[in-house]
């Protein structure tokens, strides 16, 4: 799991604002249209959201705290608004 963790928050590191310079092909369409984003961790079968991760013991602390600086990266360039549970806009 932590692989996984740590592939996602590598790619999604890379400065957001530098894959839209760098032309529409490298941005999916789907991900330039999208507004509200939910983060979570991939565990197999199922994700486990942010607020789940908090008390769930597949979730390791640095994990955890990898998904906060990504939320934070995310906030700060305020394309996307980072919701906590699906279907919600806050």
């Amino acid at each position: 799991m932590r692989l996984r963790i740590a592939i996602a928050a590598c790619a999604l590191s890379m400065s957001p604002a530098a894959l839209v310079q760098a032309g529409p092909d490298i941005v999916p369409a789907r991900l330039g249209q999208a507004r509200y984003v939910i983060l979570g961790y991939d565990v197999g079968d199922r994700v486990i959201t942010e607020l789940e991760a908090a008390s769930h013991p597949e979730i390791l602390r640095e994990d955890r705290e990898a998904l906060r600086v990504l939320r934070n990266a995310l906030e700060d360039w305020k394309r996307y608004v980072v919701v906590d549970k699906p279907g919600t806009r806050s």
